[in-house]
C-alpha cells in the first residue's frame, strides 16, 4: 500500500519511521518514490537511546485492566468477609439475650443486606469476567507480534516548493535474506 507524503512547504523536511523490527538490517535501508523530492539522508537505527512510553499500548491497557481488576476482586473478596461475619454473628445470638422483636428486626436487616451484598458481588465478579477477557484477548494479540518494534528509519527530503510524494521504505532483516516493503506516509 502507497500512501502520500504532503509537503506544505519547500526545503528540507525530516520524515520519522518508528517502530520497525529490531532485526533490520541498518544498511539496507531505501528509500524511493519521491517524485519531485530529492533525498537528502537516510539514517537507520535499532534501539533508540529515546524511550517513549505509549499510554495507548497494548501492554498499558493490560495493566490498568489488571490493577481495576485486582481491586474488583478485593471488593468481592471484603463483601464475602462481611456475609461471613454477619453469618457468625447471627448464629451467636441466643434467645435469653434477645427478644424476638430485636430477633426478627436483626434478621430482616440480616436478609436484606444479604440480598443486596449478593446483588453487589454478582454485579463486580460479571465486571471481573469482562475484564479477564478483554485481558485475555489484549495479551493473546500481544503474543502474536513477534520481536520488538524499536527500529527506526529517519528520512530527510529536499524539496524547492511544496509537492506530494508517493515514499515507499525498502529494508531487508538481517536474520532474513527476503526484502521487506513498507509504504509509509
Amino acid at each position: 500500500m502507497t500512501l502520500p507524503v504532503s509537503i506544505s512547504q519547500g526545503g528540507q523536511t525530516k520524515i520519522q519511521i518508528r517502530h520497525l523490527p529490531n532485526s533490520i538490517d541498518t544498511e539496507s535501508a531505501r528509500v524511493s518514490g519521491l517524485g519531485d523530492a530529492q533525498l537528502f539522508d537516510v539514517v537507520c537505527s535499532v534501539g533508540s537511546c529515546v524511550k517513549e512510553v505509549d499510554t495507548a499500548s497494548t501492554a498499558e491497557t493490560v495493566r490498568k485492566l489488571n490493577a481495576r481488576k485486582d481491586l474488583l476482586i478485593k471488593d468481592v473478596d471484603a463483601i464475602n468477609a462481611i456475609g461471613q461475619t454477619m453469618m457468625n454473628y447471627s448464629q451467636s445470638l441466643a434467645g435469653d439475650s434477645v427478644s424476638p422483636r430485636q430477633a426478627e428486626n436483626f434478621f430482616e436487616n440480616l436478609l436484606s443486606r444479604s440480598r443486596a451484598m449478593t446483588s453487589a458481588r454478582a454485579d463486580l465478579e460479571e465486571e471481573i469476567l469482562q475484564l479477564s477477557r478483554r485481558i485475555n484477548a489484549l495479551s493473546s494479540s500481544e503474543k502474536k507480534k513477534e520481536g520488538k518494534t524499536d527500529g527506526e528509519v529517519s528520512v530527510v527530503i529536499t524539496t524547492k516548493q511544496p509537492t506530494d510524494i508517493q515514499l515507499r521504505l525498502t529494508y531487508r532483516k538481517s536474520s532474513l535474506t527476503r526484502m521487506s516493503n513498507i509504504d509509509f506516509s
